[in-house]
């Protein structure tokens, strides 16, 4: 599975946030999260459980 760049940075460009901070205040793996959104990883199901919850929205909201 892979995450949408655009969907995402959209959504935390609402939020005022960076990828960065997002990551340290969720507890989320920088490099994991980038790697997804540059399809450089194909991401597990529970890390993009963690990401969407984290975001606040539905995993079908940040898929591509």
């Amino acid at each position: 599975m892979y995450i949408s760049s655009v969907k995402v940075k959209i959504i935390l460009a609402k939020q005022k946030l960076s990828i960065r901070k997002f990551c340290i205040q969720n507890n989320l793996a920088y490099s994991t999260v980038i790697a997804l959104m540059n399809h450089e990883r194909v991401g597990n199901l529970r890390t993009i459980e963690r990401i969407a919850s984290a975001l606040g929205v539905s995993i079908n909201e940040i898929l591509e």
